[in-house]
């Protein structure tokens, strides 16, 4: 036996869904894209404990009254430039990106019927 579908009697169903991106939804898909793959995950975490155990053991021997090392220098400034990067530099470049880009800007509709898929824009 066939399956009865309401094409078969001559009504078509439609589901309409309408949207606007906003700047908000294009900072979220950057940072989404900004993921790692669970393998650099994994790494990342591994040399992160490393380098922490390094951080504590020459702030240790700062207060002992050693001197600190260059490299000391170094992985704090890393930190600092990643920091700063991600968390200030990035989302002010994707909110600029979002401005310069005025088809993202205008609202869409997307149609999709038994027959077709049919997408709307006022650009």
């Amino acid at each position: 036996m066939g399956r009865c579908s309401p094409a078969a009697f001559g009504v078509q169903q439609i589901m309409e869904y309408k949207g606007q991106v906003t700047a908000k939804d294009y900072t979220n898909a950057q940072w989404l894209h900004l993921r790692p793959r669970k393998l650099f995950r994994y790494i990342g975490f591994v040399i992160s404990i490393f380098i922490g155990i390094g951080l504590f053991g020459t702030v240790v021997d700062a207060i002992a009254g050693d001197d600190v090392e260059l490299i000391f220098w170094v992985i704090w400034g890393a930190f600092l430039y990643a920091g700063i990067w991600f968390l200030a530099i990035n989302p002010v470049r994707w909110k600029n990106h979002y401005k310069q880009q005025k088809l993202l800007h205008e609202p869409f509709e997307f149609v999709f019927s038994d027959d077709r898929i049919q997408s709307r824009s006022k650009v």
